[in-house]
This record gives structure tokens, C-alpha cells and sequence, in this order.
């Protein structure tokens, strides 16, 4: 595809759209879910561009309806050639109308099985090519950001839960052993000794009264 395919008379033409996607949120499009987001809208298009003339501006988290349903809101230029027509483009995308809206989530569950619903809440022609085009973190940067957080908070984990973790066991354990003495050596013998007491001291005696037997009296009989 080269430049004379795209131009109509000099002018580039593209139609941006605002599509709201619910089963999916802004988090789950990832490297290859943002390619299948593509392949389907230009499947479902029939644009000559193919899946390379569709690029994502931008992916937000949306309002969700229901609690449980994840939404997103995806922003799309749709790069249209000579041979596409852009008022066929918005009549397809018109998802006011109950069989385009049908067409066209046949069309995306085939490649991102997840999606519940779409609804196009913006669509126009343009011919603007200026607009930035959505340039997301690739799998690796995506990976390694996620084991970043899983270690820092595993980190914040040994940090702050680790010393007393090692109080609990050497106060339970007790003087005796060698972690109940290193415990008592940092914290110091007083403090230790209340704590071991406290925990592991043993229950205090509860005396029951006997309640005493009646005492018998003894009747005399006088003849």
C-alpha cells in the first residue's frame, strides 16, 4: 500500500472513533489483546487497510454499570484508502442500530472472546494524522513492572512483619532455646519475662470451695 492508495485527491482521510468496550478493562489490553482489538475492528470494516491501518489513541477505565463488569473506553483512528468509503465506515459503526450492533460483536468475540458489549459513543471523519498514537509498554516492560510491584511488596512484607514474626516465635518458644535467648538479649530480660508469662505463663489456679456435708443430729430417745 503506498502513498497513491491512501490519498483521495491529496487528502488522507480517517475516521476516529470512541468505542466503550465492557468485559474488558483499560488493564487487560495488553500487547496482544490491543493487536486483537484491531485485527477484529478491521476484520469487521472490511477497510483495505487491514489490522496496520487501525491504531489505538488512548485506552481509559470506564464507569461500570455493574460492579463486577470491567469496562474500558478505547480512542481509534481507522486509516481509510481510496477504496474505502467513509460514510459505509459510520453506518457500520452505528451501534443505534440493533443488527450493527449484533454484526459487530460477532466479529470481536471471535478475537477477544471477553466482550460482553460495545457501544460507539463518538465517531467522525477526519483528516488529521497529527493526533499522537496510543504507544503502550510492550510484554517485556509490562512484565517486568508487574514483578517490580510483586517485589517491592514482598519487601514492605519482610520489612515491617519479619521482626515481629521472630518476637512471636522466640517468646513462645522460650528461654530455653536459642532464638527465645537472642529475643531476650535485644528486648531485655524484664520485658521478655512479662511476655513469656503472658502467653505462655501458666493459668491461673482457680480454687473451687467444697460446700461441707450437713452435719447429722443425734436424737436421744428417753423411756
Amino acid at each position: 500500500m503506498d502513498g497513491d492508495d491512501v490519498s483521495d485527491g491529496g487528502v488522507v482521510n480517517y475516521v476516529t472513533m470512541t468505542i466503550k468496550v465492557s468485559g474488558y478493562s483499560a488493564s487487560e489490553f495488553n500487547v496482544a489483546n490491543r493487536k486483537a482489538f484491531a485485527v477484529g475492528l478491521a476484520r469487521y470494516l472490511n477497510v483495505s487497510s487491514g489490522a496496520d491501518g487501525v491504531s489505538l489513541l488512548g485506552i481509559d477505565e470506564s464507569q461500570r454499570r455493574r460492579l463486577l463488569m470491567s469496562s474500558s473506553v478505547v480512542h481509534v483512528k481507522v486509516l481509510l484508502t481510496k477504496q474505502d468509503s467513509p460514510t459505509a465506515v459510520l453506518t457500520a459503526m452505528d451501534t443505534t442500530d440493533a443488527s450493527k450492533v449484533a454484526a459487530l460483536q460477532n466479529v470481536m468475540t471471535t478475537v477477544l472472546p471477553k466482550i460482553e458489549q460495545m457501544e460507539v459513543t463518538a465517531a467522525q471523519v477526519s483528516t488529521n494524522s497529527d493526533v499522537g498514537v496510543y504507544v503502550p509498554p510492550n510484554d517485556q516492560e509490562e512484565d517486568v513492572k508487574e514483578f517490580g510491584g510483586g517485589l517491592i511488596a514482598t519487601a514492605i512484607f519482610v520489612v515491617f512483619f519479619t521482626p515481629l514474626i521472630v518476637l512471636i516465635v522466640g517468646v513462645v518458644a522460650g528461654p530455653d532455646s536459642r532464638i527465645g535467648r537472642i529475643v531476650m538479649v535485644f528486648i531485655g530480660e524484664e520485658k521478655y519475662g512479662k511476655l513469656n508469662s503472658a502467653c505462655c505463663g501458666p493459668p491461673p489456679r482457680v480454687e473451687i470451695p467444697i460446700a461441707e456435708a450437713p452435719q447429722r443430729k443425734r436424737m436421744f430417745l428417753f423411756k
